[in-house]
């Protein structure tokens, strides 16, 4: 055990939520063969014990089989994925992480473009006959996610819930510090967020569930949660169905937190940027809805990109069951927390450049360092590992806490009274806080189009309130992406307009051959629509192109 990594945990014991006491974890950790290139994440599929997917940064999925077998490719998606050497954003793009729907289906996140283009992807896909590879061509985008200000703060975990649902978090959008452009907790946009939505099963696009804080208006309606920076990596219980966060902070503390089932946190603000961990930045007064971090770790301890990680479910792992093992990437040695004490405790084992934590299809726990190994935790004595129980399924309970829960009003109190750097939509003295009205988006298009015989594309586009939307477009054929210039529309509350996108030569030319081979074609519309009060709403629609 590290001495001084536990002496200066125990001198920021004040600044602490949890006490780090010196007790040692039950487990190990044993290296799984084969070495990746900056790994990030790991998964696999639902009940499998055979297969381990390991998802590597610059877009490929390698399959671990039995864990002994030389690793293969299970899915290359590297044309498509932001490369990291394209951008200045602290090695945060690329490709992010994955989740199985079911043993044929699932989901992985991934950042696309650069600068202004740049967008957080959701694309689900099929698993090929045999499972030990995906289709590429099976391709469905689900949502993108406008990620325009920098190139850090992805966030980028996806995970199924136990409610069924797909639930994503999106970091603040980067860029200067602070959160300046107030994205974390502007209700209307998608960026600082945790999401919940529901994918259409084997198609392209989503629904919104029934339970979302913003449903019925008022904000995005896929938000289930705000206020937050850069949140890595989050997990659900298998036991409780609670949800577990880690959001990384920007100057002097990191922070866990802990949403309990039913209510998973809906409506919660986690407090960026008026908070950092338990430490005031912006106001002298918390929001009504702030959602108080479980763990704080501060500078001190060197914890600077903490890593959310799992409560161990896994029925070989003896006294560490309903623990839940976290980390850092700055911090080799792996923290246990135990909810029934309150306290975290050093564990003695050690992943170098710890990237993040990930479950096996049977729910055991694994370590990832981007120094390209990955690591399985098993009993010290017998290093055996049987697996989980499967997640618990249930439908959370949406009761927002009381108050203004879309975060559109900034706490009273002090002579800091918005975010540092940003300044969120207040609302006047003497009248009472409530959300600033939000554009819903309403849009309609035929699934397929001949879109290339006319090299034209639409989509009707409207909102439920008076707004003005803009569209662009990207012809997505194979890895390749074509930008197709759209247009802006004002429409009245309730009606749609047609607008079309322009599909330029070289662009159709490469579609026509495409299709001619059988390939996938796609028109992906990008719309923005922002009402007279300056609130703003985001969404993508996805057409199939025919011949």
């Amino acid at each position: 055990m590290r001495k001084t990594a536990l002496s200066l945990a125990i001198a920021a014991l004040a600044a602490a939520a949890a006490v780090v006491a010196p007790q040692a974890s039950a487990f190990d950790l044993v290296q799984m063969p084969g070495t990746y290139e900056r790994p990030v994440h790991l998964s696999g599929p639902p009940g499998d014990p055979t297969r381990l997917l390991i998802v590597e940064q610059p877009g490929v999925i390698r399959l671990l089989k039995n864990q002994t077998e030389p690793a293969t490719t299970y899915l290359d998606i590297s044309g498509k994925v932001q490369s990291v050497e394209d951008t200045d954003g602290g090695n945060e793009e690329g490709l992010l992480s994955m989740a199985f729907a079911s043993p044929t289906r699932f989901y992985v996140a991934y950042t696309a473009g650069t600068g202004a283009d740049s967008d957080v992807v959701v694309e689900a896909y099929d698993v090929n006959a045999g499972g030990d590879t995906a289709d590429p061509g099976s391709a469905d985008e689900i949502i993108r996610i406008p990620h325009p200000v920098g190139s850090n703060h992805n966030g980028g975990q996806i995970q199924i819930g136990p409610d069924g649902n797909l639930w994503i978090s999106i970091g603040d959008g980067g860029g200067p510090g602070g959160d300046s452009d107030g994205d974390a907790q502007d209700p209307n946009r998608l960026t600082g967020k945790i999401l919940r939505i529901t994918p259409r099963p084997g198609d392209t696009g989503y629904t919104i569930p029934a339970g979302n804080p913003y449903e019925d208006g008022g904000g995005a309606p896929e938000i289930w949660a705000n206020g937050l920076r850069n949140p890595w990596r989050f997990s659900f219980d298998r036991a409780t169905g609670d949800l577990l966060l880690g959001d990384v902070g920007e100057g002097t503390q990191e922070e866990i937190d802990h949403a309990a089932a039913p209510n998973l946190g809906c409506g919660s603000n986690y407090g960026w940027p008026w908070f950092e961990g338990d430490s005031v930045l912006g106001s002298g007064t918390e929001p009504a809805t702030h959602h108080e971090p479980l763990i704080v770790h501060t500078r001190d301890e060197n914890f600077r990109a903490i890593a959310g990680g799992y409560v161990i479910r896994d029925t070989a792992l003896g006294d560490d069951i309903g623990k839940y093992v976290y980390g850092d990437t700055f911090v080799d040695e792996l923290r246990l927390y135990d909810f029934s004490t309150g306290t975290s405790a050093l564990t003695g084992e050690d992943v170098t450049t710890l990237s993040s934590f990930g479950e096996d299809g049977v729910g055991r726990v694994y370590a990832v360092s981007l120094d390209g190994t990955v690591h399985r935790l098993v009993h010290e004595t017998n290093g055996g590992s049987t697996g989980a129980p499967d997640l618990v399924e249930r439908s959370p309970s949406c009761d927002p806490p009381p108050g203004n829960g879309d975060g559109t009003t900034p706490p009273p109190g002090g002579d800091g009274t918005t975010p540092p750097g940003g300044t969120p939509p207040t609302t006047p003295p003497g009248t009472t806080p409530g959300p600033l009205r939000g554009p819903r988006i309403l849009a309609a298009t035929r699934r397929r189009q001949r879109a290339l015989r006319r090299r034209t594309a639409f989509v009707r586009v409207g909102c439920d309130i008076a707004c003005t939307v803009g569209v662009n477009g990207r012809l997505a054929v194979r890895r390749a992406r074509f930008h197709l210039p759209g247009g802006r529309v004002q429409v009245p509350a309730g009606e749609l307009r047609t607008v079309r996108v322009r599909i330029p030569r070289r662009a159709a030319r490469s579609g026509r051959r495409a299709l001619r081979r059988g390939a996938r074609v796609r028109v992906i519309f990008g719309l923005r629509a922002t009402a007279a009060n300056g609130q703003q709403n985001v969404t993508s629609r996805t057409v199939r192109v025919v011949r």
